[in-house]
């Protein structure tokens, strides 16, 4: 009797390891993954990076959760700098990062348009930057690769990520 007392303690002792070391190479998959997904949005400077928020009809089509559950497009609505140009030709194209359970769209300007000085003025000094006022609300579709099939929305400009609830 004591033979199989002794013989079933490792074995338990094995599979309470095995658990663990399973529960703990799943969250090293889980950070690796969201790492993976946030680093093209924080290779984008800050100073680049523009927020948007779902777009309900104002200068385009507005959002429509039914319908953009099975579409490839999503109506935004960007922060425009006041001194932008008044098409969409200052903003770059959107890194889009998928997961199982959310879209994470940022939204950047071009590089062109980031590196001007035409939404730089200095104070009377020349010391400090002065950045541009921002005009809310430029329709902007973002085009998909995949439907959000009820996902998450998330604007990348912000860190972490800002949740865009939809209905």
């Amino acid at each position: 009797m004591t033979t199989s007392s002794t013989a079933s303690a490792p074995r338990t002792r094995l599979r309470r390891f095995a658990s663990v070391g399973l529960v703990v190479v799943g969250i090293l998959m889980l950070v690796g993954l969201a790492a993976w997904l946030l680093v093209p949005s924080l290779l984008i400077p800050s100073s680049q990076v523009v927020g948007w928020k779902l777009d309900y009809g104002y200068n385009g089509p507005g959002f429509d959760p039914k319908t953009a559950q099975t579409g490839l497009v999503v109506p935004i609505e960007v922060n425009r700098p006041d001194c932008a140009p008044g098409d969409d030709s200052w903003l770059a194209t959107p890194v889009i990062a998928y997961t199982p359970w959310a879209v994470i769209i940022t939204m950047h300007m071009t590089d062109s348009f980031s590196e001007s000085t035409r939404c730089v003025a200095h104070d009377r000094d020349s010391r400090l930057p002065l950045v541009g006022n921002y005009l809310s609300g430029d329709y902007f579709p973002v085009h998909l690769s995949e439907p959000l099939e009820g996902r998450a929305l998330f604007d990348g400009s912000k860190f972490p990520p800002a949740a865009r609830p939809y209905p």
